[in-house]
């Protein structure tokens, strides 16, 4: 059967956290191991990858009274890292601090910190509505899965107290969509969220990297990339990274904040694309934005920005019919029916498509 299970180990002076999760497979059990310090991440905002601007804008979030902060992005982006580096910043201010969580990954002196445990009827929204009663200042929430926790999380956040916590959402716009999901109104996502952050990680290349020549290649995949220079850096590989051309990883963030402007057109019901260009008219600066500045720096590469951002780097325009987003490579708007001239596709993949069907 699959297991899941934790150990302690040391090495040297540092005490690890191995999470360790097995797998049956055809050819034997597959093991993942997670390691984490054990005393939790002791490094800033800024260290972890956020650009100087972005971390004194989300200093400035955290540092309010009350409201909810979402932070968002698929397992493994380092959510929970960012999280308790906010709680460490906070922790002191002497502010009564508690968490819930499924598990517990880091332990934090001066903090309560509350395990969720479903078959003793111990569960997030039962935690949360016993939390509230203790005066907390701010509350940690580990994942958002349901319409009650959610709701119980904006109510806090509407009535003095800040609240953190994630979703598994793609980027911080698909994060508003999946709160329409979960059932709650614009109104209380618009007046009680303070802000959204989405975040990935990407490797950075290893002091071995090559610089190459620009070639169309790279214009072809972003073409945005054409205002790098003339030259990029690419991954070679060496000894000290075991042939891969990377070693270590670093963040990158998109931090939604919600204005008075931009709370006014998710009341209003305005399309995702208006709330894009509204919130990049504040001040945005996506995830893709991010990554390429530091594919112009060298850190990383452009081979990683599109591994990790799939979806960013996607070139789009609007249907001359019904005026919504349409991908080049659509032969026909899946909206209207009415056919792309501006579609891209090569002739294999020109496919027969009747859209009255």
């Amino acid at each position: 059967m699959p297991q899941d299970g934790s150990f302690l180990a040391r090495l040297g002076n540092d005490s690890l956290d191995l999470r360790v999760s097995t797998l049956p497979t055809q050819n034997g059990e597959k093991i993942v191991i997670r390691i984490l310090n054990a005393s939790g991440p002791s490094v800033e905002l800024c260290e972890l990858g956020m650009s100087p601007s972005t971390a004194a804008e989300f200093e400035a979030i955290i540092r309010q009274p009350q409201g909810l902060v979402l932070v968002t992005g698929p397992t493994g982006s380092g959510k929970s890292t960012t999280l308790y580096a906010s709680l460490r910043m906070m922790r002191g201010r002497r502010l009564n601090i508690t968490t819930v969580e499924d598990p517990i990954k880091y332990v934090l002196e001066g903090i309560t910190q509350v395990q969720v445990n479903a078959k003793a009827g111990r569960t997030f929204a039962g935690c949360l509505r016993s939390i509230l009663r203790q005066d907390p200042n701010v509350i940690l929430i580990g994942e958002i899965r349901d319409e009650e926790t959610a709701e119980i999380a904006l109510q806090a956040a509407q009535t003095g107290h800040l609240v953190l916590s994630t979703l598994h959402t793609s980027d911080s716009f698909g994060t508003l969509g999946r709160l329409f999901d979960l059932g709650l109104s614009r109104f209380m996502v618009a007046q009680s969220t303070s802000a959204i952050i989405a975040q990935r990680l990407v490797r950075k290349l290893c002091p071995c990297r090559a610089r190459v020549p620009l070639t169309s290649r790279h214009r072809d995949v972003v073409p945005e990339i054409g205002d790098c220079g003339p030259w990029l850096w690419e991954p070679v590989g060496c000894d000290q990274c075991a042939g891969t051309g990377y070693k270590g990883r670093i963040g990158v963030y998109e931090l939604l904040k919600f204005t008075p402007v931009l709370r006014n057109a998710i009341m209003r019901s305005a399309p995702e694309e208006e709330l894009r260009d509204v919130a990049r008219a504040e001040g945005l600066h996506t995830m893709h934005d991010e990554t390429l500045g530091l594919v112009r720096e060298g850190v990383t590469s452009l081979d990683e920005l599109v591994r990790v951002l799939p979806a960013q780097h996607q070139h789009h325009h609007r249907c001359e019919n019904c005026k919504r987003i349409l991908s080049l490579s659509f032969r026909y708007c899946p909206h209207c029916g009415k056919e792309n001239g501006h579609a891209l596709l090569t002739d294999s993949a020109q496919l027969q498509f009747n859209p009255s069907c």
